[in-house]
């Protein structure tokens, strides 16, 4: 299974653009690879929003994209982070600002999707 989004969680606490995230059978991430541009790839399944690695979600903060780097830089520890040979859940917010990273009002709000 491949995955794809905008933007996705790095190991270093930063966000990634156009991320391809391939996890086995086993729910183990092969490979994490990223693209300059989105770019079609065959058996890939393409999202909107951000991947990130299986966290509370409701201690997310949000605002700007340092409020949301901050706060999953201190729920993500070592064991579940989104890299090769790691077998940690990914989910995908999505329903927000990805230019601000704001949710505001009834349009605007936070939806999370577990892909693995």
């Amino acid at each position: 299974m491949r995955f794809s989004s905008h933007l996705y969680f790095r190991t270093d606490g930063t966000l990634g653009h156009y991320p391809v995230i391939s996890v086995d059978a086993n729910g183990v991430i092969t490979e994490v690879i990223e693209n300059e541009r989105m770019a079609e790839m065959a058996h890939t399944r393409f999202f909107t929003g951000v991947i990130i690695p299986e966290v509370d979600t409701t201690k997310i903060r949000f605002g700007s994209r340092e409020k949301f780097c901050r706060s999953m830089r201190e729920l993500v520890d070592n064991e579940h982070q989104i890299a090769a040979g790691k077998r940690t859940g990914l989910l995908l917010l999505n329903g927000f600002d990805l230019n601000e990273f704001c949710i505001d009002g009834i349009s605007n709000r936070l939806i999370v999707n577990r892909l693995v």
